[in-house]
């Protein structure tokens, strides 16, 4: 009895080394293609970061490149905005001369008329006067 409890443990003990040894088998493969696999998926890893670091500092180069170009626009909308200003003051100020202009204009104009009539009357009173005397030398 013993001799075959011993025979079974041996022959249990066989199959758990075969057992074993196949599962050695096998695993020793898939741990190589999983050492692989975790090389490649680092350097997959690796070559990622570069890239994604050299895309950073580009979009950071990008980033301050649009804030320059914000500024710039900032700067010349501000500009702008003095220069319509100005513009807009010159106008007004174009507007208030041409109105003086306009005012003067009309007063030169009635006083030009005024002048007209004054000399037309002085004419008329001279030629009268001038008649008048003739006449009364003739006389």
């Amino acid at each position: 009895m013993y001799a075959i409890i011993g025979i079974m443990t041996d022959i249990i003990w066989l199959i758990i080394c075969v057992i074993v040894a196949l599962l050695a088998g096998f695993a020793i493969p898939v741990l190589i293609e999983l050492k692989r696999t975790v090389a490649q998926a680092r350097d997959f890893l690796e070559s990622t970061e570069k890239s994604l670091n050299t895309s950073l500092n580009e979009m950071d180069e990008t980033l301050k490149s649009v804030r320059g170009i914000t500024d710039t626009i900032n700067t010349v909308t501000d500009d702008i905005g003095s220069f319509s200003s100005s513009l807009s003051e010159t106008g007004q100020n174009l507007r208030e001369i041409f109105e003086t202009l306009q005012d003067s204009t009309e007063n030169l104009s009635r006083n030009i008329v005024g002048i007209k009539a004054g000399i037309h009357a002085a004419l008329d009173v001279l030629l009268n006067r001038l008649l008048i005397k003739r006449g009364k030398h003739h006389e």
